[in-house]
């Protein structure tokens, strides 16, 4: 057997047309994180998300996931520092232009 550095693999652009469609929209579907609930937070600036998610959260169910969405970069350091207060998990955040995604487990009432 060749070494793995010989061992030539095709890149995405040397597969055909279908095969790269479907390549693409798994790996949109991998990035997407999986959530239960969304809690839309457009527009609305500190400390509106954070008010808004601690309402929310306690309507849903242990084990149950948030996903936040926002456009204020607050989010970024507010959201892991109220999960750290509330004991609820952040799971992490996603972003691509303007719109912030965050996601937060519920681990308890």
């Amino acid at each position: 057997m060749r070494p793995l550095e010989e061992r030539k693999r095709p890149g995405v652009s040397a597969l055909r047309g279908d095969q790269a469609e479907v390549l693409s929209e798994f790996a949109s579907a991998v990035t997407e994180m999986k959530h239960d609930q969304t809690l839309d937070c457009y527009g609305l600036l500190c400390p509106m998300p954070i008010i808004q998610t601690s309402q929310k959260i306690k309507t849903m169910k242990v084990g149950e996931v948030l996903e936040v969405v926002s456009t204020d970069e607050g989010i970024k350091e507010d959201m892991p520092a109220w999960c750290r207060q509330t004991g609820q998990e952040y799971l992490g955040l996603e972003g691509d232009g303007e719109v912030i995604k965050v996601y937060v487990k519920k681990l308890k009432g």
